[in-house]
């Protein structure tokens, strides 16, 4: 550019030149390769000179090499000569509208398997119904965590998973809370099918595979992070039930560091009742 505050390397242009016999105070001729650039009034043009040897790799002994020009640089111009601008590459433009295509394919894909069914009426008063509800452990066909599970829950009743370990207790409740996805059937709270992030789940509380309770913070303070995580009005926290539910007294002051496993259970359970959910999920 003017001034060479702008340099720009014209073609990307680097000329490796293999020099022998050359000896101290010898004139070398070099030919340099044509250059098709067009300067613009006021800029320069700068040729550099770098020396090294064939290895790469400095002399053993010290050495000094002096590399200069004999004489001043001329170069050729042809004023009246002008260059056609290169046209683009087709794939320029058909490369971005292939990825378009291809970015609207996926979403419309991803959002034709992510669509919920529609409610169910018949179901609205019901707080949970589970169908067929299948999950196969990870590179499996046969082997099933959960299997055909299907059972339902009424207003008022309390229901319990009885089973060892690793009989798919734990597995159902993330299907029912919509952490992970079923490979068959279906889970509906009040009529509504869940999928990730469902707006039903608002209604639900659940205390499944630990709190994740912050240690250093106290347990009232965890409680209120919870809550303003969620993004909803303070007021429809019901905190004070919550925290009599839990039974903590001054306890509730301390940093969650210093509670007992019962104690960190409690307030699991607050932090689940808190919003006084339509259904409760508690995992053991």
């Amino acid at each position: 550019g003017p001034g060479g505050t702008s340099p720009v390397l014209p073609s990307q242009l680097v000329t490796p030149v293999r020099v022998e016999d050359a000896k101290a105070g010898k004139d070398v001729t070099v030919t340099l390769p044509a250059i098709d650039h067009e300067v613009e009034k006021g800029h320069r043009l700068r040729l550099v000179l770098a020396s090294t040897d064939l290895g790469y790799a400095s002399p053993a002994a010290p050495a000094t090499y002096t590399v200069s020009l004999d004489g001043d640089l001329k170069v050729p111009t042809a004023p009246g000569v002008t260059t056609a601008a290169a046209p683009l590459p087709a794939w320029v433009w058909w490369l971005p509208l292939a990825g378009a295509a291809v970015a609207l394919a996926l979403l419309w894909t991803g959002r034709r398997r992510t669509a919920a069914p529609a409610p169910d009426p018949a179901l609205a008063d019901v707080p949970l119904q589970i169908t067929g509800l299948s999950k196969r452990y990870a590179g499996s066909t046969e082997r099933y965590a959960v299997r055909e599970l299907s059972f339902r829950v009424e207003k008022g009743q309390v229901l319990g998973l009885l089973g060892p370990n690793g009989a798919g207790k734990t597995t159902t409740l993330r299907m029912l809370m919509g952490l992970i996805k079923p490979d068959d059937g279906e889970v509906r709270v009040f009529g509504h099918a869940i999928r990730p992030g469902a707006p039903v789940l608002s209604r639900v509380g659940a205390f499944v595979e630990g709190a994740g309770f912050l240690p250093h913070l106290s347990g009232r303070e965890n409680l209120e992070l919870y809550w303003r995580a969620t993004g909803r009005p303070p007021e429809d926290a019901h905190l004070d039930e919550a925290l009599e539910i839990a039974g903590l007294g001054d306890a509730l002051a301390r940093a969650v560091r210093t509670y007992s496993q019962g104690m960190r259970q409690r307030l699991a359970i607050a932090q689940a009742m808190l919003g006084l959910p339509d259904l409760l999920i508690l995992d053991e």
